[in-house]
């Protein structure tokens, strides 16, 4: 039973409603596709940099670790801060309108519920505070790269 919970979550939580860890992968990829071709996103010059490097997969990988741990998965979000991670993008509040409208659509591709719907752009709208850059606010410098220490090849 335990296994089965991890994979589908717990009845009623967000993340069994997305249909556990496989439900929100397929949210998540959708997601990131559609973020990554959106020309309204990669207008923000900084967006279109990380969005122009190889890192798809690994952004895909933090991002469902990080949908599936605010759901109610097993998953553990090992990424920076969200305000470290986005703040010095630039993002603006249009930008992040944008940003907001393309998961609805991707609820609605996907076949999702309002509520679920709901749920999940709540849990996207919480973290706009560490995203977006307001007007009057100054985006803080790109923070330096978060490289492991030692001789590894990733070092």
């Amino acid at each position: 039973m335990l296994s089965t919970v991890r994979v589908h979550g717990e009845p009623g939580s967000l993340y069994a409603k997305c249909g556990g860890i496989f439900g929100v992968a397929t949210f998540v990829d959708r997601c990131m596709d559609r973020w990554m071709e959106s020309k309204t996103l990669n207008a923000n010059a900084a967006v279109a940099t990380w969005h122009q490097r190889l890192q798809r997969c690994g952004f895909k990988f933090l991002v469902a670790q990080l949908v599936g741990s605010l759901s109610g998965g097993p998953q553990q979000y090992t990424g920076r801060p969200m305000d470290v991670a986005h703040k010095h993008l630039n993002i603006s509040p249009s930008e992040w309108t944008e940003f907001m409208r393309l998961i609805d659509i991707v609820c609605q591709e996907l076949g999702l519920d309002s509520e679920t719907n709901s749920e999940l752009s709540n849990m996207f709208e919480g973290m706009r505070s560490d995203c977006v850059v307001e007007p009057g606010e100054t985006a803080p410098p790109k923070p330096s790269p978060n490289r492991p220490p030692g001789e590894s090849v990733y070092a």
